[in-house]
């Protein structure tokens, strides 16, 4: 996907990449020959140069999700050509199944009932769908909706949106459970 948006639009500047947890991430960190970055004391930076390339694991939950984008934001303030992704995983009714990779085009934050709309401005071969942000993914899944649940998307898309703007905001989910595999109180497994 990353390197799909950077061939279609040279003007991108630095890629920011931000996963809830390393599982999610360790596949980016191998392929794009990342770098853990010493010195972060409050999230895990792994970076390349080269590439113009940044990825944050930033912990489970909207908390966590907004308080790295910030600090890194701040840190490192985003220019006019560079690029916010949340990728990680979620969960999905009955039409987002198992391994399927979606971009969210809706984000619904449930707690708060805001909804974001991200412009759909990179070209991509992804299925477009609603991601609901929930504070716990277990009971609220089990439907026969065509929207993504995940713990992040909402403060990832509300904070991103002050740093970077609505045009350079992606959010990309791969479905990997039904929403069943939470232990009691919420965590992810």
């Amino acid at each position: 996907m990353i390197s799909y948006v950077k061939k279609v639009n040279e003007e991108i500047g630095l890629i920011t990449i931000y996963c809830a947890l390393y599982a999610e991430a360790q596949y980016l960190i191998q392929y794009y020959e990342l770098k853990k970055e010493s010195g972060n004391r409050h999230f895990q930076v792994f970076s390349n140069e080269e590439k113009q390339m940044r990825l944050v694991i930033t912990g489970i939950g909207k908390m966590n999700a907004a308080v790295a984008v910030a600090e890194i934001s701040t840190n490192c303030p985003p220019g006019e050509a560079d690029l916010l992704i949340n990728f990680g995983s979620c969960a999905g009714g009955e039409n987002v199944p198992i391994g399927s990779t979606i971009m969210g085009n809706k984000i619904t934050d449930a707690e708060s009932g805001h909804t974001f709309y991200p412009d759909m401005i990179y070209a991509h071969p992804f299925t477009e769908c609603e991601v609901e942000t929930l504070a716990q993914i277990c009971e609220r899944v089990q439907d026969e909706s065509n929207s993504a649940y995940d713990m992040e998307a909402a403060a990832f898309y509300e904070d991103g949106n002050n740093w970077f703007g609505t045009k350079v905001f992606i959010c990309r989910k791969v479905g990997m459970d039904s929403g069943g595999c939470c232990r009691s109180g919420g965590d992810r497994l």
